[in-house]
């Protein structure tokens, strides 16, 4: 009956050490993936904008790639996230003209 009664307690013991390593660090991790996918997005991003410059001034269009989503990593005792989904697209709006394109300077004093 001790014996029993030991393993009961040993495994109530390790279910709520797991729980709070679910609740506890699992999201500090998650956060950090998160935090590296953004600053990545913002690479990324700066690259479109790039791209939509140069094409303004070339005429000739570019493909930029942006990564949607983030990939969280497998873990195979706890919970993850659901995977993320999204879309990024561009419509073609037709011409577009710009007219009187005159920069001034302000001057001081």
């Amino acid at each position: 009956m001790t014996v029993q009664v030991g393993t009961i307690l040993l495994f109530a013991t390790l279910i709520v050490a797991m729980s709070l390593y679910q609740a506890t660090a699992i999201p500090t991790q998650n956060a950090e993936v998160e935090f590296r996918h953004n600053e990545r997005i913002h690479g990324q991003m700066q690259d479109v904008r790039n791209a939509v410059i140069r094409t303004g001034a070339t005429g000739a269009g570019q493909r930029t790639s942006v990564t949607l989503g983030t990939q969280y990593p497998s873990r195979m005792f706890f919970i993850n996230p659901p995977p993320t989904s999204g879309t990024l697209q561009t419509a073609d709006l037709g011409a577009l003209g710009v007219e009187n394109r005159h920069c001034t300077r302000a001057r001081n004093g």
